[in-house]
């Protein structure tokens, strides 16, 4: 596998270094012929911003916890293993992938538009607090229960919570030597409520208490309306959108050919441009939308340009999507058998679990919730958020560019565990801000950890593709980052959110993926040491060999020999 790799690397660099001469001149050259294809990838990427870059913020507004975001686009995720390889199945079936692709496109865009309606979520919210209650001094009080009976209907017409008053109520003493006190203690109350309650009571004064200092205030998951409203969208969107992209790429492919097959990353350049202009736009309208309005929390209107974008994004891509030629050659079935023989192979088995496994799980914490800890730590404007990923969808276009030279220059390996590290810095990064405006730094780092890591990922994965497995190899891949690692990122991540906090949960992906690839740099080090002397053993092997084989040769020759001055 070794050998495979570094022939794979000999030759990528002799084609590259012939394609650099031939191609000096007219690689930023528009061919007409792709035009079509730029065009795709800009629409759609750009319905991808306008959607995704503000769904976690909007299902805030809508009331949803963090456990339920998680929730959801883990369902998002989950489904989408399962539909991507069936709508790839149907196309196969009927031989029409460009009318399955259009269709993805429609549904996904019209699914999309129908999130903009989910009413508002109605939360209430629960003040718990160490203790609330009555506070009685004077005299000994001889009679408490019949004391709290007397003054049910005043304690209650205060006291907002639903509490019995005078079955459920707790009676301390905590009289000491100046004074008789006691406590009349009720569970639950609001706080400002029972401190407006003033009884007098046969020399008794008694008035309400509520201790500030513990007073918190807990928001409890509703699962109503608004969570099954978007529990139904998301599962509708996770059947249709996961597709479009595979289609989308595989369309590309088969238009471009594998002699050019290279230039699949100028064809996929447009789809940062599309995704950083459109956030940018959508959240520019979105904030000047949010500051004309009194209460912008009251009313989805400000999410209306991110989800009619959509709309208008991917309707347009579907229209271009049916211009294309695209073949109806059939793809290569996925066999459980070669899944079995790619898991046995351990240089994968490392490569799935400590790096895609993990850059799925990151990537989905980062898409998740960078955002909705901005909104509630820094009060971001959505013209900030959009910076950020215009920015970032920039930064994309120099990594997508370089990667191939780094990969020639460093080698797969040594990239990967740069872009992990460069994550786990980012990460960090998210907890040490103190402005709003600082994100637009940090999300320069985007074009590593998603551009460059991405490009790396596949290249890699076609590396240590056991040969004529490299589909299955890329599937099993595609599963491991953005189904299993995706999936779990937005549900553990959601619930150690709600746990531990925003910046908390942060700080914990961020020394996961560093562990990860700790483990993933000693078990490739081991790797290496371990082939290197197989490979000085075979060597030393190979040259005694060679060496008693033409020493054998020298003395057959000796005795063959024949002295002519003899005869």
């Amino acid at each position: 596998m070794n050998n495979t790799s570094e022939s794979w690397d000999e030759m990528e660099a002799t084609s590259a270094l012939n394609d650099s001469k031939s191609e000096k001149k007219s690689s930023w050259k528009c061919d007409p012929k792709y035009l079509p294809l730029k065009v795709l990838y800009y629409f759609f990427i750009a319905g991808e911003a306008s959607t995704l870059v503000f769904q976690s913020v909007y299902m805030k507004h809508l009331g949803l916890s963090t456990k339920q975001t998680g929730m959801l686009w883990a369902l998002h995720r989950s489904v989408g293993v399962v539909a991507t390889p069936l709508s790839g199945a149907v196309a196969d079936k009927t031989g029409k992938p460009k009318t399955v692709l259009c269709t993805l496109l429609a549904c996904s865009a019209i699914v999309a538009m129908s999130m903009a309606f989910v009413p508002i979520e109605q939360q209430q919210n629960t003040f718990v607090t160490n203790s609330t209650g009555l506070v009685c001094y004077g005299s000994s009080l001889t009679n408490q229960s019949s004391f709290v009976n007397q003054h049910h209907e005043k304690i209650m017409t205060k006291c907002t919570s639903n509490t019995s008053i005078g079955t459920n109520v707790e009676i301390k003493d905590v009289s000491n030597y100046s004074d008789h006190r006691f406590q009349f203690i009720i569970e639950p109350c609001d706080c400002s409520a029972i401190k407006s309650i003033k009884l007098n009571h046969s020399g008794l004064s008694c008035a309400g208490f509520c201790d500030d200092a513990e007073e918190r205030e807990d928001q409890v998951d509703c699962y109503g309306i608004t969570f099954w409203s978007m529990f139904c969208l998301f599962l509708l969107a996770s059947v249709f959108y996961p597709g479009c992209t595979p289609a989308i790429d595989a369309s590309s492919f088969a238009i471009l050919g594998k002699s050019m097959s290279h230039k699949f990353g100028q064809q996929r350049l447009f789809g940062s441009i599309g995704f950083g202009t459109a956030a940018f736009i959508i959240g520019t309208i979105k904030n000047t939308i949010s500051s004309n309005m009194a209460d912008p929390s009251s009313s989805n209107l400000p999410f209306y340009p991110a989800f009619f974008g959509a709309l208008f994004f991917w309707l347009t891509s579907a229209v271009v999507a049916s211009k294309l030629a695209i073949s109806n050659s059939k793809s290569q079935p996925i066999a459980l058998s070669n899944i079995k023989v790619i898991l046995q192979n351990g240089q994968i088995l490392s490569f799935l679990i400590f790096i895609a496994l993990f850059f799925g799980y990151a990537h989905a914490v980062t898409f998740s919730y960078e955002y909705w800890l901005l909104e509630e730590k820094l009060h971001a404007s959505s013209l900030v958020l959009g910076m950020a990923s215009l920015v970032g969808s920039l930064s994309d276009i120099p990594c997508y560019l370089l990667s191939g030279y780094f990969i020639r220059r460093f080698g797969h390996k040594i990239v990967l565990i740069f872009g992990m590290m460069t994550f786990t810095l980012r990460l960090f990064l998210f907890t040490v801000i103190t402005a709003a405006w600082q994100i637009i730094l940090v999300d320069v780092l985007y074009g590593i950890t998603w551009g460059m890591n991405w490009s790396v990922i596949c290249s890699y994965a076609s590396v240590i593709s056991p040969p004529s497995l490299e589909y299955t190899t890329m599937a099993v891949v595609q599963t491991t980052t953005h189904g299993i690692g995706w999936s779990t990122g937005a549900l553990l991540g959601g619930h150690i959110f709600s746990v531990m906090g925003s910046e908390w949960m942060f700080r914990v992906t961020a020394v996961m993926v560093a562990c990860a690839v700790v483990l993933y740099a000693i078990i490739v080090t081991c790797y290496h040491v371990k082939i290197s002397r197989q490979s000085k053993q075979q060597t030393f092997k190979t040259q005694t060999k060679t060496a008693d084989i033409n020493g054998n040769n020298m003395c057959q020759n000796e005795m063959l020999y024949v002295d002519p001055g003899a005869v």
